[in-house]
């Protein structure tokens, strides 16, 4: 109880001499509303920058968002392409397979034929037929390269996916961070700043009380 006395009269006297600079402040009222304003003007001041730096960490965010968008576009166009090659090369091997029957049924003929004229004429057919064959086998050489090259943009798109997402997700994070940094600091400032005015609002009362 001694102790919670001589606390409340240190408090009574830190009180009392406050209130006496108050009076000798308010002797010179227009220097001290010009000094409060300041430091309000300050503080708010600071507040609006640090809400402009939020709102352009937060405009940096958007555009690094926009660029994953068009790297996910990008990986789907070339997903498309690869399936379209895909669906070519089997087009092509359906093509070859009725090629190589045809020809297979015209040996057969060609064969088992007693005119020699039209033995002659089958095996001639059978030649370009063989061509057709051998072209198409080209064909389905050249689709699997280009099969092979869409591969390897898919595989060279997901390896940029990937270190565009890790980039992004280290930055949104650090985004995160320092916003909620700047946010509390704002916080801060106005606990602050409500602080001082209610402490001048109180001293204006109390000493109007006295007086």
């Amino acid at each position: 109880a001694e102790k919670e006395a001589s606390k409340l009269k240190e408090e009574m006297g830190k009180l009392e001499r406050r209130l006496k600079d108050y009076e000798e402040q308010q002797r010179n009222a227009t220097g001290v509303k010009k000094q409060m304003q300041e430091q309000r003007d300050r503080a708010l001041k600071e507040v609006q920058e640090w809400k402009g730096k939020v709102v352009q960490k937060t405009a940096e965010f958007e555009k690094l968002s926009s660029k994953m968008e068009e790297t996910e576009k990008a990986k789907a166009g070339a997903l498309a392409d690869l399936s379209s090659t895909k669906h070519q090369l089997a087009c092509a091997n359906e093509k070859c397979e009725q090629l190589q029957a045809e020809v297979d049924k015209y040996r057969m003929e060609a064969e088992s034929a007693v005119v020699k004229g039209v033995v002659q004429k089958e095996v001639h057919r059978i030649e370009e037929e063989a061509t057709a064959h051998a072209e198409v086998a080209r064909l389905q050489q050249e689709l699997a390269e280009a099969e092979r090259q869409h591969r390897e943009v898919v595989v060279q798109w997901e390896r940029k996916y990937a270190s565009l997402k890790e980039s992004a997700d280290h930055s949104i994070t650090e985004h995160a961070v320092e916003v909620d940094a700047l946010n509390e600091k704002v916080e801060r400032l106005e606990e602050e700043l409500k602080k001082v005015e209610d402490e001048r609002d109180w001293l204006k009362s109390d000493a109007a009380v006295k007086m």
